[in-house]
């Protein structure tokens, strides 16, 4: 075992020190609300400005908000002026003051000048954070790290980086082995995070640094030939946490190697010990955890040449009295294993390239240009949307609709226009969505279908309402034949001699079943899909997927065929009396552009776009990469859509004409009977009042009042 002056981590003048776990709490209460409280700040501060003009003040600031941190600094300046002035035209003084701290929280992270160091933060915190635990210890061959050229990856990332913290940035006793240590840490983290950045402008010294962990970053450092130290796994590595258990991610991470043989850097694996018990270090006193927290770090020597190659008697040599457990978690570092025990990290290392969490690890350009692009799209998407449902809402309640009722209604026509509103503001989140979480894609997927397959019953609901009744679309179909199916050749597909053909009730029937059967097989295949998806490659289930693709491809061109026959007969009434040509043609596409985009980008999206996406450090599959385009392309057809629906579902007079209570019914009304199955032509028998039974019915009244 190592002796006690190498394990405890500490000089000669620091281990006689009383050990203080409140001091201890301090150091920490400095650190972790500097990189945790001011994202929250500035997302508090924005809504706060935005508030006093309700849903569209909000959309606006979180739209903002995501150009703050996703924009270039030039855009910053124009961002805050615009949130300060729309604070300042609510006139609240609260607003004015979240808006006045978002732009300076802005201004922390764009100014071109730093503080000036404070040794006092190295110093306190170095000296009292590890007393928060019951034990911290610095082992290994700390005596062979060469004062320049030296990579440590850090293992593993955990919840709360402590070993990297507590054993590497803030240890003066690694300061003094590794010379100097520019420590390497996310890029947002670094310049987008205002504490974050103080913090570590208020770190920097001679033999230390904090700096961005992104290629720009590692090629400037390793280009001075300074030590570099970072966590390889990464946000992986947090996403895969699980309390009492030790596990590494570190797939497709070959980046820093890259770099280290570019420079001629010597790497040094480093594994903390204790890490997968730091969470609940957190949440409880630590004395009541029992074993230590931050137990040790290993050092092991290798150049990349031995980086995967090096034995077990090489590690003997180098560590000398270095622990069993300890030497095992050198040799799998040292041969950049995904794992350290087995399966339990081999399956969190699926599940995350599953769900593609590792594109957060230094995503491409052109993936934070697909990220920025789709969210603006969305969050407008979902700003239109919400606007003109409101507008509707406003526009039943003068009907006298929304107001008073045991179960709020906003009317017939009303509640099925807000209800097919509502698929871009759907579409929009889910696809936004999608984009991050490409592995949910099929989940996401399906939630779409099913608000699809609903809005294909709205539509039918809202055209037979628009015309009034059933007898009132009868009557009003015209006379003269016309090509009922469709122009040719479509109407010759099932094998009528003529085109042109008198329209009948039954056709009209013919076309709703046609939208009928698509709103109910697409999404019960879609959730057959969905459920076959993982076993589609092999034996039965690739023909159940391949069944399925061909089933859902000719019911939605069947569905599509019925609604652009159907169409025009109901609309040729609605046409004469208050929608325009315009309108009509602006409903028609809003519903046909939602059901084709999805096949679109089934079929075409793969023959188009066939490579993967290359970052640094990891690659992404086609099959995931078509999943984020797809999320961002449809965050775009979206906020067409929406801005599409204020022309095809306009609220006003047209739409809402006043209604006059103490003389009409409710608007409506006859078309909801209708639909019920109630014929309101239908009128009750005439009672013949001088029949003699009806005479002494009255009679008997008459004797018992």
């Amino acid at each position: 075992m190592p002796s006690k002056s190498e394990s405890n981590g500490s000089d000669g003048k620091s281990s006689s020190k009383v050990k203080s776990w409140t001091k201890g709490l301090l150091a920490h209460l400095v650190i972790v609300p500097a990189w945790v409280i001011p994202p929250g700040l500035l997302l508090g501060s924005l809504l706060t400005a935005g508030a006093p003009f309700g849903a569209k003040g909000l959309v606006a600031t979180m739209g903002a908000g995501v150009g703050l941190m996703a924009g270039p600094k030039s855009l910053r300046p124009v961002l805050c002026a615009l949130v300060i002035l729309l604070a300042s035209r609510a006139k609240k003084g609260i607003a004015m003051a979240g808006a006045v701290f978002a732009s300076f929280l802005t201004w922390l992270v764009t100014r071109s000048g730093t503080i000036s160091p404070k040794p006092w933060l190295f110093n306190f915190v170095s000296t009292w954070a590890k007393d928060y635990y019951t034990e911290t210890a610095l082992r290994g061959a700390l005596h062979d790290i060469r004062p320049t050229k030296s990579f440590f990856g850090f293992h593993p990332h955990g919840c709360l980086c402590a070993g990297f913290t507590i054993n590497g940035t803030y240890n003066p006793d690694f300061m003094r082995a590794a010379t100097r240590v520019a420590w390497l840490c996310d890029n947002n983290l670094r310049h987008k995070n205002p504490g974050f950045q103080l913090m570590s402008e208020a770190y920097l010294a001679e033999d230390r640094a904090i700096e961005a962990c992104d290629a720009e970053g590692f090629k400037l450092q390793m280009s001075t030939g300074v030590n570099v130290a970072f966590i390889p796994g990464g946000f992986l590595d947090a996403v895969a946490f699980e309390f009492g258990k030790d596990v590494c991610v570190l797939r497709s991470k070959k980046g820093f190697i890259k770099y280290c043989l570019q420079f001629g850097y010597r790497a040094h694996p480093v594994y903390t010990f204790g890490e997968c018990e730091t969470l609940l270090g957190y949440q409880l006193n630590s004395s009541e955890v029992g074993e230590s927290i931050v137990s040790a770090l290993a050092h092991l020597p290798c150049t990349p040449s031995q980086l995967c190659g090096f034995t077990e008697s090489f590690v003997r040599q180098q560590q000398g009295a270095m622990s069993s457990a300890l030497l095992m978690a050198a040799l799998f570092a040292g041969a950049v294993a995904s794992n350290v025990h087995g399966e339990q990290a081999t399956d969190a290392t699926d599940a995350t390239d599953a769900t593609a969490l590792y594109m957060y690890d230094d995503p491409p350009l052109l993936l934070r240009c697909l990220w920025i692009a789709g969210s603006v799209c969305a969050v407008l998407a979902i700003g239109i949307s919400i606007y003109n449902i409101k507008q509707h809402a406003a526009c039943a309640a003068l009907q006298g609709f929304g107001q008073d009722e045991l179960i709020s209604s906003f009317g017939a026509r009303a509640s099925r226009i807000m209800k097919l509103l509502l698929m871009p503001l759907t579409f929009s989140v889910t696809a936004a969505v999608q984009m991050f979480l490409p592995g949910a894609a099929e989940l996401l997927s399906l939630l779409r279908t099913c608000q699809l397959a609903l809005s294909m019953n709205v539509i039918i609901e809202l055209l037979f309402i628009f015309n009034g009744s059933q007898k009132q679309i009868v009557t009003r179909l015209p006379e003269e034949p016309i090509p009922v199916y469709g122009k040719p050749p479509l109407c010759c597909i099932f094998g009528w001699s003529c085109c042109a053909q008198k329209v009948q009730l039954g056709h009209l029937r013919f076309f709703v079943l046609g939208l009928q059967q698509f709103m109910v097989i697409l999404p019960v295949v879609a959730l057959i899909d969905s459920f076959n998806q993982s076993y589609a490659e092999t034996g039965i289930f690739a023909k159940i997927d391949m069944a399925c693709g061909l089933v859902v491809t000719l019911s939605t061109l069947f569905g599509m065929w019925c609604f652009k026959c159907l169409l025009p007969l109901m609309t040729e009434s609605i046409q004469k009396r208050a929608a325009s040509k315009s309108t009509l043609d602006a409903m028609e596409q809003f519903l046909l552009l939602q059901m084709l985009f999805s096949k679109v980008m089934d079929k075409i999206m793969p023959l188009i776009l066939k490579t993967d996406l290359h970052a640094n450090n990891w690659t992404m599959p086609n099959t995931l990469f078509l999943q984020v385009v797809a999320g961002f392309l449809t965050c775009v057809l979206q906020l067409y859509l929406a801005h599409l629906g204020l022309r095809a579902y306009e609220a006003g007079p047209a739409m809402y004409p006043p209604v006059n209570f103490a003389t009409d019914l409710p608007p409506d009304t006859m078309a909801v009977l209708d639909m019920g199955g109630i014929d309101p032509d239908k009128k009750p028998k005439a009672v013949d009042t001088s029949s003699s039974e009806v005479r002494a019915a009255s009679e008997h009244v008459n004797v018992c009042v």
